[in-house]
């Protein structure tokens, strides 16, 4: 029977192979980097996540010194690997930096390098760590005669960092300081919009502060104190916990405290719309607040009212252009 040649052969057949030529060529390319992934000399255990996979780790064709710290990754689709994506191989922290566009996606194959580097940090007394690439326009990272948009100013040494985009990382901000190789760099910008998923971040040499910085453990600013903002009223702490500066544009996150614990019932107010505008209801907690986007800059006061107690918290907030 014509329909039982169908059941059992055709269908079957159209649901292994595809129904047309685009879906052919994909189906025969998984099968063919899976026969290729297991038998390549090349092929290495990886653990990203916590969690071991296979991938092919090749030779990538840069400087005799950049190959040293690039390299071409190759991995199965259903790894879900991706730019920005952290992972150990060799006991060493790597970064995947580029995703190749396939015309026929059989896998995924992108180019990664070493993380040779941890930036650590503090932000609103939390200390912070993530691994990273560091490089210079001096250095190994690119082909021979090329400066791909990195700077380099006679007398001022100047260092890019590659990091994940993520939560912490995103509290990187203009004038954050780091130690690197027991010296002081400051943060003169960031690039969130290059490359989704990573952060480039061009610092510039600073001096050592032996007040704040934590040269043992390669920390900046870690005793720097934040301006004292809490007030003491009848026997219980109030506070506004959050950035005391904010760059034009710039969000920050403003949290009303009583005796160390966010708020449950309060009302945020600002006394200066043209410098900065509340982004969400004023009875948010945590609330976002954006600097504006006009060039004004100035101070302005943000208020917290703690709706159970009746007792009212003012911060003063300064508002800064992108150059300071």
């Amino acid at each position: 029977m014509p329909t039982d040649y169908y059941d059992t052969i055709y269908q079957k057949k159209i649901n292994y192979d595809g129904s047309n030529l685009q879906e052919k060529a994909i189906t025969r390319g998984l099968q063919e980097f899976d026969r290729y992934l297991a038998t390549t000399p090349t092929r290495q255990e990886v653990l990203r996540n916590g969690k071991s996979i296979y991938v092919s780790v090749q030779r990538s064709h840069q400087t005799l010194v950049g190959d040293r710290y690039e390299k071409d990754i190759l991995g199965k689709l259903e790894d879900n690997l991706k730019v920005g994506d952290i992972f150990e191989w060799a006991d060493e922290k790597w970064i995947i930096l580029t995703q190749q566009r396939l015309s026929i996606p059989s896998h995924f194959r992108g180019k990664i390098r070493l993380c040779n580097y941890y930036l650590k940090w503090n932000h609103g007394g939390q200390i912070y760590e993530t691994p990273g690439h560091i490089i210079t326009s001096r250095a190994f990272a690119l082909e021979e005669g090329q400066k791909a948009g990195l700077v380099w100013e006679e007398g001022n040494m100047v260092v890019l960092a590659i990091v994940p985009s993520n939560i912490e990382t995103n509290t990187i901000t203009r004038y954050n300081r780091f130690i690197l190789k027991g010296r002081a760099w400051r943060v003169v910008s960031t690039d969130i919009l290059s490359i989704d998923n990573l952060i480039f971040i061009r610092l510039e040499e600073d001096q050592i502060n032996l007040a704040t910085d934590d040269l043992e453990n390669g920390l900046a600013d870690k005793y720097r104190p934040d301006a004292e903002t809490s007030e003491l009223i009848e026997g219980h702490i109030y506070d506004i916990v959050g950035p005391a500066k904010l760059v034009s544009n710039q969000i920050g996150a403003y949290t009303g405290t009583s005796d160390g614990e966010t708020a449950a019932s309060v009302i945020f107010s600002i006394d200066d719309e043209d410098l900065a505008v509340l982004n969400a209801e004023s009875t948010t907690n945590p609330i976002s607040i954006r600097a504006n986007n006009k060039g004004l800059v100035g101070v302005f006061n943000i208020t917290c009212e703690f709706v159970d107690t009746g007792k009212i918290v003012t911060r003063n907030i300064k508002v800064t252009s992108m150059w300071g």
